[in-house]
């Protein structure tokens, strides 16, 4: 098994976690005012978007 640095994993972490917030921002920009509403409605989807960092508007 390889070991990997504290500092390369958190990099490899913070890398990733990035490129999802990205995605899921993408995904939520894509979206009409009222898939957006019904989206952040799920609290499962809200909570995602919490983790990630995903700006989003609250109604």
């Amino acid at each position: 098994m390889r070991r990997i640095k504290k500092e390369q994993l958190t990099l490899a972490v913070d890398t990733a976690k990035g490129e999802a917030r990205e995605a899921l921002q993408a995904v939520y920009d894509e979206h009409n005012h009222g898939q957006k509403k019904k989206l952040v409605k799920n609290e499962r989807v809200k909570a995602i978007f919490d983790r990630f960092g995903v700006e989003y508007e609250e109604e």
